[in-house]
């Protein structure tokens, strides 16, 4: 099943809210978009955020490997 385009901007998010050389402001702004489109998401399938996070966490890692992006450590949890 192919995954929903929503979930494919948060994947994305998650991945440049790691990237080590992000600015304060663009971390912040990042961070913001993030924020807004786990609401969307939220909104749109009817779920709670921690419910959202927990089903799409595994798919994260999928997606990054099929993107065939490294792997960049984690500076913030969820």
């Amino acid at each position: 099943m192919p995954r929903p385009h929503l979930i494919e901007k948060i994947h994305d998010l998650k991945y440049r809210l790691r990237e080590p050389r992000l600015s304060a402001s663009e971390f912040v702004k990042t961070q913001q978009e993030y924020d807004a489109a786990i609401s969307e998401a939220c909104r749109k399938y009817h779920c709670a955020k921690a419910e959202l996070l927990a089903v799409i966490r595994s798919d994260f890692g999928k997606w990054v490997n099929q993107q065939g992006l490294p792997w960049l450590h984690e500076t913030e949890s969820d």
